[in-house]
């Protein structure tokens, strides 16, 4: 059977090799996903469709169109929405001509600007299936993409409906339907012999720990693995069991104080920790540990693995390559651009894109030269974003600049209030006011009233329309920038005169600096596992990932990789401190403590309870370890306890006697306030322009861990999906 699979697998990729028409090569790489055997043609799909997204497409067929953007969407290349437009009429919706091709509906990708078109496919589509016009297999593909569109069915179970359609399909082929069905029998086989051994590891693991309360647990994973990674699966299928024993020890038997002893045992990961468990649950830790010790020993023996990872050292090389390249290419390009609206464009694309830190030459002598040309523009959008850009880098631009846009009254005219893209750079740009400003105040609150109502009536088009919304929310210069730049990637191709390599440029390195965030992310979770087993505060949060990623929003650039460790170490340390006074310490332990941090030695530990005396000694050494690794004019001062318990909301209530809400208001007031001040510092010490971008980073970081009264540092889950954005998914190059 091998045999016959390799030569039916020679025979399709000559299909790949000798078609050249476009339609032709996407029909195929479509029949071989839904067969099920795009394992065996990785390379050939990934080419195939790397030239049909680079080559030009005129087809006036709604299928043709809906299975090329399908595709390529599927694989990571990006397709404008737009591509549908052909199909609409004047009115901007779709004409009912193509209300006669059924085959096309099946096609149609989710997502948000796409809504229409479901929604008219989906009625049309339901409407065929009620009057019966649809003929086999046409028909029962269309009642399976109404219960679950194509792009969410789970795989394997439509290839299995799929196998026995294709030979019903117009201008099918035979050999690649016979290669389909041999290999599915041959991995059926493989998954067979994983069932029954993986049956007899969960069988063994209920009778070993007598677990009367644990589910059955002999479910194959719910993803697609081939034959070639069942090490991969079995590890996979284990560790399922482990978790549906875990599950049912926390949720059905193990008291509040069990599942206490549980976690804390977890979070030991040692052998050690076992004498803190009830005897029930002594078996299944140690076997927990055993199987993660052997899953971590087959990874590293396993040649597979050390293939891909060398894959991936590859890949990654290539990528720094490209984009050493592309940069060059970009510097190209401030040489050339003479004109001012375009340089300022350039500059703007290059940090909104998050790729400023490789530019802060080019940046500054642009915006030196920009400062220093008379400027008489008459567009709204190019007077606020000179403004924006000149005063974000700290040269003086009097808030009379917006005058023209005024009349005789000294209010902004109405003819601007239809100018959505310069109400936008009007709102942002004005939030660089500084004290004493009150023109830019006019100008926000002019600009905010018009962007709400334009807003609300969903006037504005993609994708102003999200600028707009998180811009309502977070004015661009208050913005983490990092979180704005993954929205801006997938926004800027959109951009009217976007750039396409400075785009490549900013995917590819982002994704750079994401592998060595996640590298450092690593290395710092093995060292805060370490600190908190030895010294055993079962009070304090475990939050170092939320502690890096603070520190990350402050100094992201390659180059700051040990200040990056630094302050999440610091976080961590100060973050114990912090738990140890607000939650757990007497008033006296309080003192002691507070007493030994400002003698700062060894001798001092004898003053402290016994519960903190690990503590105090690991926070010497880690300072110690700190001031090691830096010059000795560069030392960084050691910071003060917390001291106070209550929030400075609860403070001010306190004091003043007010509601929570009138704090709240004060609060906002000094904190609208103090960005005043820090905009003002930008203008007075431009030398040091480079420290007061790490506050800006700073103060913007306290935004979004603690904006709309929420405590996203104490509850990390608010923050999990910035987290997997920034450090654990790629950006789709």
């Amino acid at each position: 059977m091998r045999q016959r699979v390799d030569n039916l697998r020679e025979k399709v990729c000559t299909l790949f090799r000798t078609s050249g028409d476009v339609v032709a090569r996407m029909k195929l790489v479509d029949s071989i996903q839904r067969l099920g055997v795009g394992h065996l043609f990785n390379e050939e799909i990934s080419t195939t469709l790397s030239d049909i997204h680079a080559s030009e497409f005129t087809s006036s067929s709604l299928y043709e169109v809906a299975l090329r953007f399908r595709l390529l969407r599927e694989h990571g290349l990006w397709v404008s929405p737009a591509t549908f437009n052909i199909f609409k009429g004047d009115d901007g919706r779709f004409i009912n001509e193509i209300a006669d091709e059924p085959s096309a509906y099946l096609l149609v990708h989710d997502e948000p600007e796409l809504e229409e078109a479901i929604s008219f496919s989906r009625h049309h589509l339901k409407s065929m299936m009620q009057c019966g016009n649809l003929k086999h297999p046409l028909a029962d593909q269309v009642k399976r993409a109404l219960h679950l569109p194509l792009p969410r069915t789970y795989k394997r179970v439509e290839t299995l409906h799929y196998l026995s359609e294709y030979g019903q399909e117009e201008g099918h082929i035979s050999f690649l339907l016979d290669l389909a069905k041999v290999d599915f029998n041959i991995l059926q086989g493989v998954h067979l012999k994983e069932l029954k051994a993986i049956s007899e590891y969960g069988i063994s693991l209920i009778y070993t720990h007598q677990g009367s309360f644990g589910g059955e647990l002999h479910m194959v994973p719910n993803v697609v693995l081939q034959g070639r990674i069942s090490t991969h699966t079995d590890n996979f299928y284990q560790d399922n069991c482990m978790d549906g024993y875990m599950d049912d020890t926390y949720d059905s038997h193990a008291t509040i104080q069990e599942c206490r002893k549980l976690n804390e045992a977890i979070q030991r990961w040692d052998e050690s920790a076992v004498f803190l468990l009830p005897e029930y649950l002594k078996k299944f830790y140690n076997e927990l540990l055993n199987n993660f010790k052997e899953f971590e020993d087959q990874v590293t023996i396993n040649d597979k693995y050390r293939v891909a990872y060398a894959k991936k050292e590859r890949s990654e090389t290539c990528m720094q390559e490209r984009a050493e390249k592309l940069k060059g290419d970009i510097r190209t390009l401030f040489g050339t651009c003479n004109d001012m609206s375009a340089r300022m464009n350039l500059v703007d694309s290059i940090q909104h894109l998050g790729v400023v830190h490789l530019f802060q030459e080019q940046i500054q002598d642009a915006l030196m030269s920009i400062h220093e040309s008379e400027f008489r523009s008459s567009s709204l959008h190019e007077v606020a974003l000179r403004f924006r850009l000149l005063r974000e880098h700290g040269f003086w631009v009097p808030p009379d600049a917006f005058n023209k846009f005024k009349g005789d009254d000294g209010r902004f005219r109405n003819e601007i209030a239809n100018d959505p893209r310069g109400l936008l750079s009007l709102y942002n740009a004005a939030h660089l006011l500084i004290h004493g400003e009150p023109e830019l105040e006019e100008a926000i609150s002019f600009a905010r009233e018009h962007l709400k109502l334009m807003s609300q009536d969903n006037v504005l088009n993609p994708p102003l329309a999200c600028q707009v919304r998180r811009a309502l929310t977070l004015p661009l210069p208050r913005t983490f920038k990092r979180v704005e730049t993954i929205c801006y990637m997938l926004e800027y191709q959109l951009e009217e005169g976007n750039i396409p390599i400075l785009l490549d440029l900013a995917r590819l390195d982002f994704n750079l600096l994401q592998h060595i965030h996640l590298k450092e992310l690593k290395a710092i979770s093995e060292w805060w596992k370490d600190l908190y087993g030895y010294m055993g505060l079962s009070y304090i949060r475990d939050r170092i990932i939320e502690g890096y990623t603070w520190s990350y929003m402050m100094f992201y650039e390659e180059g700051f990789a040990f200040t990056r460790i630094f302050v999440a170490k610091l976080i961590a340390l100060v973050t114990v401190m912090d738990d140890t006074y607000d939650a757990h310490a007497t008033i006296e332990e309080c003192h002691q403590l507070n007493t030994a941090i400002q003698r700062w030695d060894k001798s001092a530990i004898s003053i402290l309870p016994d519960y903190l005396k690990k503590y105090y000694s690991k926070l010497l050494i880690n300072f110690k370890e700190f001031e090691d690794q830096v010059t000795d004019n560069q030392k960084y001062m050691r910071g003060k306890n917390k001291g106070d318990v209550a929030s400075s909301v609860e403070c001010y209530m306190n004091e003043s006697g007010v509601t929570s809400e009138v704090a709240f208001a004060k609060i906002n007031a000094l904190v609208e306030d103090e960005w005043r001040s820090i905009n003002q510092t930008r203008l007075e010490h431009r030398t040091l322009l480079p420290m007061v971008q790490r506050i800006v980073n700073f103060t913007v970081s306290m935004v979004l861990f603690y904006d709309d009264r929420k405590d996203a540092y104490t509850f990390g889950t608010l923050l999990r999906e910035i987290v997997e954005s920034l450090f654990v998914n790629p950006v789709p190059i």
